[in-house]
């Protein structure tokens, strides 16, 4: 699928080239709590008959008290829901024991706004 993104700078359309690394980001829309690549935001709009969306960048979290886990794609707060051993999927990295293979960043919102469009 063909697709444009643009910068909302103001009243300012700012076209983003497809070699900027902003492709590669991860983006908030207005109706979902999780981040997602273009791909699934371009996927989903084909899916919704949709030419327009608009989308906010989304960065890590450093020192989060929450934790993303990719098993079941839900956030949890670190101290209450912990990752570990009393969880029947936990999977070491390392295969003995620590972190799980399955906890993921949690991701902010930058309030940087672009215009996502289908061609």
């Amino acid at each position: 699928m063909n697709y444009q993104l643009f910068e909302i700078d103001g009243a300012e359309l700012r076209p983003i080239k497809k070699s900027d690394k902003l492709i590669k980001g991860l983006f908030f829309n207005n109706l979902d709590e999780m981040c997602r690549p273009l791909s699934y935001h371009i996927n989903e709009m084909v899916h919704e008959g949709v030419d327009e969306l608009t989308l906010n960048l989304a960065e890590r979290e450093i020192g989060s008290d929450f934790f993303y886990c990719r098993k079941f794609d839900v956030v949890g707060e670190k101290s209450e829901w912990g990752c570990g051993r009393e969880c029947k999927h936990y999977a070491p990295r390392n295969g003995k024991s620590g972190a799980c293979k399955h906890i993921g960043y949690t991701y902010d919102n930058t309030g940087r706004m672009f215009l996502l469009k289908l061609k």
